[in-house]
């Protein structure tokens, strides 16, 4: 797999672009079978349609304080999204915080 090359400045071009975005996967009771809620996973896209796996900024935005202004630039974007979910289909949705978003007052 091909390394790719990713910079803080990407990170904070991608946020001020827009371009990411969450995938919900959907969460299965081992009881039931059934569908029980969906984990927001986020995702970045670039505009040519690359995505950017989340191994290759995770990591850069973790050492950074940007996965605070990651995580406050998509909180709107899951509650937008928790709100069609719990009424289309009464899905509760879980996402993953830093442990840097927990030292974030704003968050």
């Amino acid at each position: 797999m091909k390394k790719i090359d990713i910079s803080e400045i990407d990170i904070l071009d991608g946020i001020r672009n827009d371009e990411f975005v969450f995938y919900y996967q959907p969460k299965v009771s081992m009881i039931s079978g059934k569908v029980c809620g969906a984990e927001a996973l986020i995702r970045w896209i670039k505009p040519d349609g690359r995505m950017i796996p989340p191994n290759a900024f995770i990591p850069i935005a973790e050492r950074s304080s940007l996965i605070n202004q990651i995580t406050l630039h998509m909180l709107p974007k899951l509650i937008k999204d928790q709100l069609v979910l719990m009424d289309l289909v009464g899905l509760t949705t879980s996402f993953n915080a830093s442990a840097k978003d927990f030292e974030d007052d704003e968050f």
